[in-house]
Order: C-alpha cells, then structure tokens, then sequence
C-alpha cells in the first residue's frame, strides 16, 4: 500500500499547481463511493487546505454504535492546497448492509489521532457489497435490500444437546436448562442370556426413555456391569462370571452386545452420544482399568457399530488410535485439573488433535470424595452460589470446550442466588449462536429468488457437532404462522466454532471466535404455491428428522415455536410500511413450549376433500377438510386448469374449514386444496 500512494503523491507533484496557504487547515470536500465491494480497494477523493505538515485519516465504519471500523487508511500530506486520490482497502469480512456505513475524512496533527481532529467530513449511506467472483468489480445494491441488527437474547437458553444434564427421571424432564439426560443401563436388563434379541434391548430403551422427544430430551446411554464395587450391586448376565473382564467369552459377547447397540442407537433420533462405558465400576473405567487389549476390542467394536453417532472414552490417556469425545466424571475436582487421565489430559488432547471441534467433550461433577469442597464445591448448591466455585468451573468449561454436565444439574432452582449462578454457567456451556446482522432483498416475485446474507458467531464453548439444517421460511406477518419454508444448502453449523485458548484472568479467548458470513439465493416455489404479499422472513435451525425447529439463536427477535423472523419481504409487490419488526411483536423463547422432535419423518399426507363450492351474494365459498395438525393447506385457483395460482395458505387446525373470496364479473374458475407437511 505504501508503494501505491507514493505513485499517488508523484504524480500529483509532478501535474498539480500547489498554492502554500498559511493558518487554515480545512477539508474543502471529499468524494467516496455509494457503494463497495468487500475485500476490494476503493479510491476517496479529498480536496484539503493545510498550514503546515498534517495527515489525512480516513476510516470506512459502521455508522451506529459501536461504530466498528472495516477500513482504515492515513496518509502524510505537506502544507499547501491540494486535492488527492486516496487508496483505501475494505475489509474483505465487512457484513453486508444497505446504507449501513459511511467514509470519515479528518485532518489530524502528525503525532494525532481522531480525536484530536481539525476538520472532518463525512460521506454517510453507503452500501456494502459481495464483489462478483473473482473480481474487484462493484455491484449496486443498496435500494434493493435491507439489513437489521438483532439485539443479542441476554439470558441463557434451553438449547439441544448442551447445558445441565440430569439422569433419566422423567420429572427431571421439566428442569429449566435440560436437554440431554445421561441412562444408566444394566447389561442384564438388556441381555441376561446369550438367547435374548435385539427386541429386548429396544423394548427396555422404549421403555425407559418413553416421551423423552416430546420434552426435547436427548439421550446418553451408558452401560454398566458394576455399580459401586459392592457385593449385588453387579449386572452380570446370568450366564457369565461376575467380574470376568478377560475370557473369551466376555469379550465375544462384549463385542456382541455393541454390535446389538449400533443397530438400535447409531439411527436413534433420542440419542446424543453414547458413553462407552461397561469397564469398572459405574462404567467409568476404573476398579478395573481397560488393558490395552480390551481397549482395542471397544474401540474397533464402537467405531464399527456407531457410523453416525459418537461415542465417548472415560479417561483422555486411554483409547488414543481412537476419535473420540470424552467424559470426566469427576470434571474440575480439584485433585484431577492437574493429572494426565482428566482435566490436563483432556487439555493435551485437545491441542495435539484438536479433538474438542469434532468429538463433544462432557461428564458429571463429583462432590462425594476427596478434596471436592476446595473445588468444585460442597454441592451443586455451593458450586452455583459461590462466585469462587463458579468462576472455576467456568473457567474449565471455557478452557476444555465443555458442552454439559451431570449432578450439578441437581441445584435448587428457587435459590435466587444459584439460580442466577446456574443461568451463568448454562451460558457457557456448549453452542451459542448469536446473529449480528442479516441483509434481505426487499422483495422478489413468487417464482424468483431472494438473496439473503446473516453474520452469525459462537459465544458459547463448544461447536454443535451434528449436521442440521438451516430453514428459510416466510410466516403471515399478522400471526406469524407458516407460509412457506425450504432448507438451505450449503450450510453447515458444524462449523460455527467458537474461540480456543481461555485465558482466565481476563476472560477471553486468545483466539477469538470468527464471524462466519452466510450468503443464500434462496429459491422461491412459484405463483401456484405463493401469493402475491407482504411476509416476515425468518430462520430456524431444525432437527432433520421431521424438520422442526430445534436450536434457538440467541437473539430477541424470537416467536414461539422456534423461527427467528427478522423482517418483511414483499413477494410480488412492495412493502407498504417498514421492512424492520417491533420489538413488542417477538416472544420470550424461555417462556416458549419445550421444542419437541420427531422419532421418524411424518408419512404421506392423504388428499383433503372439498365437501362443496357455492357462490352468492359475489362470493366463492370453499367448505373443505381440514388435514391433520403441522401441515398447510395450500387453496389454488385457475381459469384454464393449465396455470394455478395459490390465493391462499394456511396452518391446519385439525377441523374443518371454510374459506370465501369475492368474485368480480362472470369467470370462468377452478379451485382445488392441496396440503402438504
């Protein structure tokens, strides 16, 4: 860059006339582009009087708190009166906004800085935009589209598969946080003989964790042959050896048993991750230890058996040849944080693999031995309350990217005191997507396409480590009912890590998490399935079995039900009003229903009647069936059955419906209803 203004410089000494004019320093005018492409170099014209040597500071920002700079560029100039073009690089992650930025131009002292300004000019509504492939070239977008700024949710959420895990009691299902239980299961109430089937093990799963999706309840299942060391408290299958690790026929049916596990677990939409356990005592791989032999037993036996789940190791020193998660049961005792097998280990592992974006990392507190109350604290209570204790906890959630703990779940919600302690934590724990802005075009015809992009960051600890997609939908923007929704490709949440190396005396991460930028063409279905109108368009993140809505982004503008509407969109027309929401229209999404899933994808909807037509009174009247609940009934009207047009969509209801329109002259018409999921 430095080589590149001296040419500027050269070249103005060489053809301008300069007049040297003593006592005035002011900026005469200045001359920016409306609109620029990001990660590409744009010119700002200045034209400037100064009495003596000066320099010229031109920032490219946000023009709103917190006035964040996405360019920067500062220049030497000699007294005299001059005008001059000025390079200035724009930042090739600068959000993409629509009259959102604007060019600050100052004159400041040689040792200064903006605020010790003498004169400043400002060109303000400027656009941002996406250069075209591969070029520098610049677009316009700015009357086109619209950008909001979501004001991040304050308090913590009820997210799948993170935060305060109980066990599996179901009147631990309505705790405020849950959404992952841990299940401890017996190996012989699974299998107490070499002649018990596979149906065993899914009636007892069924059995156990019956109605945990309409909780929005993930399972960790666990099993375990050995409780706590004492006599009857062993789950040995009648026809083998209690406390027989090393025969051949426990390892054969060992490996038998996952084998049986993967069949009924690796699709389970209930579960998680599954915890390896079997070895030891409580399954937490002690009182034995696995010998290297087992570990390569489990180890090919769970990688084989488990494709799409993952599964955990108890101990972070042992089943290295493995990609695996983890599970400390005794997380942040103050007699582990330091040893190879626990907090240090899972550390080490952690930078030598990088394990923790890929693999979760959890396990339960322990306050039952040792030196727990130094740390973690005499009970949940304790750890909670305790700004001492719970800085400390937090501080090795942050550090080894926990995504959820046990036994701490057992706090006293009424507390007040640990209450607000427990919203910290959960806060912490896992996954938290907060979107800072989101672009839209204004508006699009039925059968075009709306661009939409959205800059989303993960404050949280952890990734979410499941593929689940991203929905664009467009709700009515008078009930916020559902309209139309597609899933979006090229997405991938996976990938919204959050910062690596927790520094705990200042309370960050030294690497900090990345602003990841989306960009969709989202497609739309066409004038037989979308009326003309004005709608919210909204995103969700859903589980893929069924398609609902099941992560909560941590931003206000929430409804229930789990869809984040951001702003209108005319389909077919313009916005009468403001494209920006009220802040009054959005509810509170930890007073909102627990978001249940689906345990397999909905069958085919049956054809929905329509029971009569009639017209009077210059009204078309539809009396019709109504489909089941969770689908939309699509009313479409032709004059030729050639080309339909949708006049209207709604949610069902489970009854019967009727719906009418007035009829102007004589037409020819047709209707028909159509529903779908």
């Amino acid at each position: 860059m430095k080589e590149v203004l001296d040419i500027v410089r050269a070249a103005f000494l060489l053809f301008s006339s300069a007049s040297i004019t003593f006592g005035a320093d002011a900026i005469s005018s200045i001359s920016a582009p409306e609109s620029v492409a990001r990660g590409t170099t744009v010119s700002v014209e200045v034209s400037y009087v100064v009495s003596t040597n000066r320099d010229i500071l031109i920032i490219f920002q946000k023009n709103s708190p917190q006035w964040t700079n996405f360019g920067e560029e500062r220049i030497s100039v000699s007294a005299g009166s001059f005008s001059l073009s000025i390079p200035v690089a724009i930042d090739a992650n600068t959000p993409l906004a629509s009259e959102t930025y604007k060019f600050s131009v100052s004159l400041v002292p040689e040792n200064g800085d903006w605020n010790n300004r003498l004169d400043e000019k400002i060109q303000s509504l400027v656009s941002c935009i996406q250069a075209p492939y591969g070029g520098t070239e610049e677009g316009v977008v700015g009357p086109q589209m619209f950008t909001t700024y979501p004001t991040e949710y304050p308090g913590a959420l009820r997210n799948p598969m993170k935060g305060f895990r109980p066990d599996t009691i179901p009147n631990n299902y309505n705790e405020k946080y849950a959404t992952i239980t841990r299940s401890y299961l017996r190996w012989n109430e699974l299998e107490n003989d070499l002649s018990d089937t596979i149906e065993r093990i899914k009636e007892v799963c069924d059995q156990k964790w019956a109605d945990v999706e309409q909780y929005g309840i993930k399972v960790i299942p666990r099993v375990n042959l050995d409780w706590d060391g004492q006599p009857g408290n062993e789950y040995w299958p009648a026809d083998m050896t209690v406390g027989d690790y090393s025969s051949e026929q426990f390892k054969e049916r060992l490996v038998r048993l996952i084998s049986r596990l993967g069949e009924c677990w690796d699709d389970d939409p209930r579960v998680a991750w599954v915890q390896m356990g079997f070895i030891g005592r409580w399954g937490e791989h002690h009182n034995p230890h696995p010998t290297p032999e087992i570990q390569v037993l489990m180890g090919d036996a769970f990688t084989q058996a488990f494709q799409n789940k993952k599964f955990l190791v108890r101990h972070a020193d042992e089943f290295t040849d493995y990609d695996v998660g983890v599970y400390w049961d005794s997380w942040a005792h103050i007699q582990q944080i330091d040893k190879p097998a626990h907090g240090a280990g899972i550390k080490a592992l952690n930078e030598a693999t990088d394990r923790w974006r890929t693999h979760p990392i959890e396990g339960e507190t322990a306050y039952n031995w040792g030196q727990s109350a130094t740390q973690p604290g005499n009970d949940p209570d304790d750890t909670l309350s305790d700004p001492i204790h719970r800085e400390y906890l937090i501080d090795t959630i942050r550090d080894l990217h926990c995504s959820g703990l046990g036994w701490i779940a057992d706090y006293n919600p009424s507390n007040s005191a640990v209450s607000a302690g427990a919203e910290e934590v959960q806060k912490a724990f896992g996954y938290r997507f907060v979107i800072t802005s989101i672009t839209c075009d204004r508006r699009a015809d039925p059968d075009g396409s709306l661009s939409i992009a959205f800059s989303v960051i993960n404050t949280g600890s952890a990734p979410f480590y499941e593929d689940w997609p991203l929905e664009f939908s467009l709700l009515d923007p008078d009930t916020g009912d559902l309209v139309w929704r597609t899933l979006l490709d090229g997405v991938d949440i996976r990938q919204w890590h959050p910062g690596d190396d927790w520094d705990k005396d200042i309370n960050v991460y030294l690497d900090p998490a990345l602003v990841h930028e989306i960009e969709v063409n989202v497609s739309l279905p066409g004038f037989s399935r979308l009326p003309e109108g004005e709608y919210l368009a909204a995103l969700a993140i859903v589980d893929p079995i069924g398609q609902r809505p099941s992560i909560r982004f941590a931003i206000n503008n929430y409804l229930d039900g789990g869809r984040h509407p951001f702003g209108r969109v005319g389909i077919g027309l313009d916005v009468a009003g403001s494209h920006f929401l009220d802040d009054n229209f959005f509810d509170d999404p930890m007073q909102d229903e627990r978001l249940a899933y689906l345990l397999e994808a909905p069958p085919p909807l049956d054809p929905r009647n329509i029971k009569g037509i009639s017209i009077s009174d210059g009204m078309c009247r539809i009396q019709g069936e109504y489909s089941t609940a969770e689908t939309l009934r699509v009313i479409q009207r032709s004059n030729d059955l050639s080309q339909w047009d949708a006049v209207d969509v709604a949610l069902s209801s489970g009854n019967d419906f009727e719906w009418s329109e007035p009829i102007i002259g004589e037409p020819k018409l047709f209707y028909r209803v159509l529903t779908e999921q």
